[in-house]
C-alpha cells in the first residue's frame, strides 16, 4: 500500500501535489469523511492524466479486496446512469451535476515514514485507512453506497451493486420470530438516509441530520433550498414521525 502510494505521488507535478499530500495526522481535515457529492478534500480524478488515474487506482485496489474493488468500481460507474436519470443537468454547483471524474484521492505524511494514511471518496464511496508503524492501524470510515441500487441490464437480472449484504439483511429480519422482532427492530420506519450520517463524533441523543447538512460547507442558495425540498419530499413519502426519529437517535443504553 505504501509503495503503491508513493508511487502516485511521485507522477504528480507540484500543483497536484498541493492537493494531494497533506502533513500526517492532520486531524482536523483527515477525520472529515463525506458520501454526498461534495468536495471531499483532495486531488480529484478529472485533475489527473490517464497514467496518473492508473497509479490512484492501483492505490484503491491495494486497500480492498477484490469483490470490494469491483463495488467501488461499479459505484463510480453508476454517476453515468444517475446523470441519465436526471437529464443530464448541471447540478450540486458543478458544470456536470452526476460525474465519475470527481472521486478524490488524498496522502496524509510521507508513506515512507510507517506513519501515514490515505482518503478516497466521492458521491456514495469513503474509504479511509491509517498507517501506524507501518501496519493498518484504522480502515474506517468505509462507505459505499450506490445509486440507483438496482438498474435495468441486458437480460433477465439487473445490476445491484449491495444487492449480497441488503438481501442478506433482509433475510436475517425475516427469520426473526414476532417475539425477536420487538426487540431486533427499533423503528416501524426507516429514515430516509443514515442515522448517524457523516459525523466524527457521536453523543447521547444524536439524531439524522437532514440532508442539506451532510456536505462540506454551506450549499449555495438554489442548491440548499433543493436539498431541503428532496429530504422533505422522503420523509413525506415514508413518512417519518417524530416517535420514529426518536427511537432511532443514538444512545449508549441498548
Amino acid at each position: 500500500m505504501a509503495e503503491a502510494a508513493e508511487r502516485w505521488l511521485q507522477s504528480l507535478d507540484t500543483d497536484q501535489l498541493t492537493l494531494a499530500r497533506w502533513d500526517f495526522p492532520a486531524d482536523d481535515e483527515r477525520r472529515q469523511w463525506f458520501y454526498t457529492p461534495t468536495d471531499h478534500g483532495g486531488l480529484i480524478l478529472g485533475q489527473m492524466s490517464p497514467p496518473q488515474q492508473r497509479l490512484a487506482f492501483r492505490l484503491l485496489a491495494r486497500g480492498l479486496s477484490q469483490a470490494g474493488y469491483v463495488t467501488m468500481a461499479t459505484i463510480i460507474g453508476l454517476e453515468n446512469v444517475l446523470d441519465h436519470l436526471e437529464g443530464f443537468t448541471s447540478s450540486w454547483n458543478h458544470p456536470r451535476g452526476r460525474d465519475p471524474q470527481r472521486y478524490y484521492v488524498r496522502v496524509f505524511g510521507d508513506p515512507a515514514s510507517g506513519n501515514w494514511a490515505w482518503r478516497a471518496g466521492g458521491h456514495h464511496i469513503s474509504l479511509n485507512f491509517t498507517i501506524v508503524d507501518g501496519a493498518i492501524a484504522g480502515t474506517t470510515p468505509l462507505f459505499l453506497g450506490a445509486d440507483p441500487a438496482s438498474s435495468p441490464l441486458l437480460g433477465p437480472h439487473p445490476l445491484r451493486p449491495l444487492a449480497g449484504v441488503e438481501d442478506l439483511a433482509r433475510e436475517l429480519t425475516r427469520s426473526l420470530t414476532a417475539e425477536q422482532r420487538l426487540r431486533a427492530v427499533v423503528a416501524a420506519r426507516a429514515p430516509s438516509d443514515l442515522v448517524l450520517v457523516n459525523r466524527t463524533t457521536i453523543g447521547e441523543g444524536d439524531e439524522p441530520l437532514p440532508l442539506q447538512d451532510i456536505w462540506r460547507g454551506r450549499l449555495p442558495g438554489e442548491f440548499h433550498d433543493l436539498a431541503v425540498r428532496i429530504q422533505d419530499a422522503a420523509n413525506a413519502a415514508i413518512p417519518l414521525t417524530a416517535a420514529d426519529v426518536a427511537a432511532m437517535s443514538y444512545s449508549t443504553t441498548p
